[in-house]
């Protein structure tokens, strides 16, 4: 045994917070996986759909482990005003890897598959519900930012029906 105690020699206390995921913090990786086919039902009976980023660290303690980022999309039931918030949810993610503005809404989620990255992860605590929360941000390995990537007031963009699979 070492470190005075039975678990010392296990290093416990060095062990991830939760071992189906990475611990909070800054990693070099690259985007592994998309899923963009995630959805069904909720308890409520409400539908649900989403897409899922996987992306995999390439460097350091953590490499190998993978972190999945989720994205929620909208459905009929979902209010005009959580539409807005999900579709910026996704156009920050896509910014971050350098998607220009103008493609947006017609790349192929497949071809961002490989992309080298610096990600960070911090979980927070909602002050309201008690709940946590993982927010990422992302960038491109060597990121010079593209101007056509630049930021845009994403609070007075037009939502339209037909826009980012609204079910209808």
């Amino acid at each position: 045994m070492s470190d005075g105690g039975f678990f010392g020699e296990f290093d416990v206390a060095g062990a991830a917070d939760d071992p189906f995921s990475i611990d909070d913090g800054t990693y070099r990786g690259q985007v592994t996986g998309f899923d963009g086919d995630i959805g069904g039902k909720k308890n409520d009976g409400t539908d649900y759909r989403g897409m899922q980023f996987t992306l995999t660290v390439t460097e350091g303690d953590q490499e190998g482990a993978t972190y999945d980022q989720y994205f929620a999309l909208p459905t009929a039931d979902t209010s005009v005003r959580t539409a807005g918030i999900l579709r910026s949810s996704v156009k920050k993610f896509l910014a971050g890897l350098e998607v220009p503005i103008s493609r947006m809404n017609t790349i192929d989620p497949n071809d961002l598959l490989g992309i080298d990255v610096i990600f960070t992860i911090e979980t927070t605590v909602s002050k309201r519900t008690k709940k946590k929360f993982r927010n990422i941000e992302i960038r491109v390995v060597g990121s010079v930012n593209r101007e056509e990537s630049g930021s845009v007031d994403v609070s007075v963009a037009p939502i339209d029906d037909n826009e980012f699979g609204l079910l209808t």
